[in-house]
């Protein structure tokens, strides 16, 4: 039920305070959490199916890779793929630039991909990446594609 209260855990899932409802959060959000702790706890996920919002600090928001899905490509093929490998067969598109959200200025990276689907790994963590964003790839200035971050 949008906007009925539930439980805002730890990264351990602890009970430690209520939210007013789910829709109210964003993943890396720091603002509306009102929960007093020594550093401030930012929105590291939310289970819906048990209205729950999960939170972390900083530190913990960052992740070094996440699965993407639905990749639609700008060009036959991406850059740096071997032409002979079938759809089925992992290949790795290397040296690109990975958007996360319309405000992130990018960061290097390389994606696996398996026919539309695939895992993106930064070369240095990423703070807030968050399932149902789109990732858009980048070679120099070139858009080569996107995907829906799972």
């Amino acid at each position: 039920m949008k906007g009925a209260p539930g439980n805002i855990i730890d990264m351990e899932g602890r009970i430690i305070g209520r939210h007013k409802g789910l829709h109210r959060f964003t993943i890396g959000q720091r603002r509306g959490i009102n929960v007093p702790a020594k550093e401030p706890y930012y929105v590291k996920s939310l289970d819906m199916g048990n209205n729950t919002l999960e939170v972390c600090f900083k530190k913990d928001l960052a992740t070094k890779s996440f699965e993407v899905e639905k990749i639609h490509w700008n060009y036959d093929e991406p850059e740096n793929l071997n032409r002979n490998l079938s759809p089925m067969q992992p290949a790795e598109v290397r040296d690109i630039i990975t958007q996360i959200r319309y405000n992130h200025k990018g960061a290097h990276s390389n994606l696996v991909i398996k026919g539309d689907s695939g895992e993106v790994r930064f070369h240095e963590p990423q703070n807030a990446v968050t399932p149902g964003q789109t990732a858009v790839f980048y070679k120099e200035d070139r858009v080569l594609g996107a995907g829906f971050i799972k």
